[in-house]
């Protein structure tokens, strides 16, 4: 697994270099558009009368948190099943941003299944951008806490590749290279701790997708730990296996 994952791409998710939306990024156009302008009807008309109950009573407020018309809508990411969920980044001409969740039917009629909109304080550049700086005393200790376990790694690594007498040296790679128990935390500074993962070489930056911010990874080096402490048992046996040298004592003469 790479150091720096640009993008984590699963068979239901692409980018928006891989997929285009034609049609429904012209329904998606249809429903920003009839709820800026308040027209109700034309929104009755694509959505089941159930989801209807409940979208009419937050329709005022869905129409103050999207960006003023005329609105440039950027495909953030797709995600089929058996309805299509799609995320956009909204950008008005009155500089507002928002993001937008929409699902659709992946019928004919592509009625709309859900919404929601999220204002945003600043482009999704800006605000999931990679940087060290302005970051918080947690995210730098464990920072440095993630490059002291990849040093330990590269460390027993480098002893292990040196070991001569050591057999099946790829299946040590890997052990070595194994860590227990993920921990990450993004850049928002959400920390979370997964006990029973494991992974091989999971130190590193991830950002799973477009609208998501960056976060940083890492697994206790339990593998490289063990081989560490192995090996230093082995320089003990191997010392105490050698035979102690002859001491030659000169026999004085009178």
């Amino acid at each position: 697994m790479p150091l720096l994952e640009l993008f984590n791409l699963m068979p239901d998710r692409l980018s928006p270099a891989t997929v285009r939306l034609e049609r429904e990024d012209g329904q998606v156009a249809g429903v920003v558009r009839h709820i800026q302008t308040g027209e109700d009807a034309a929104l009755r008309g694509m959505v089941p009368p159930a989801l209807w109950e409940q979208l009419s009573p937050v329709l005022p407020a869905l129409r103050d948190a999207l960006p003023a018309a005329p609105v440039e809508q950027r495909l953030l990411s797709a995600h089929w099943g058996q309805n299509l969920a799609v995320t956009y980044e909204l950008k008005g001409s009155d500089g507002r941003h928002a993001l937008l969740n929409i699902v659709l039917e992946r019928e004919e009629t592509a009625r709309l299944l859900g919404i929601q909109v999220n204002p945003l304080k600043a482009p999704l550049a800006e605000l999931n951008g990679f940087h060290l700086n302005g970051l918080s005393g947690e995210h730098y200790a464990l920072l440095a806490l993630m490059l002291v376990i990849a040093a330990v790694k590269v460390v027993a690594l480098t002893l292990m590749w040196r070991c001569k007498v050591l057999r099946f040296r790829w299946l040590w790679t890997l052990f070595v290279c194994a860590g227990l128990g993920l921990v990450t935390m993004d850049w928002a500074g959400n920390l979370n701790l997964h006990l029973l993962m494991a992974g091989i070489m999971t130190e590193g930056f991830q950002k799973p997708v477009l609208y998501l911010p960056w976060s940083l990874k890492f697994a206790l080096p339990v593998g490289a730990a063990i081989f560490l402490i192995l090996r230093l048992i082995w320089r003990e046996d191997q010392a105490l296996a050698q035979p102690l040298a002859p001491v030659n004592t000169p026999v004085g003469g009178g």
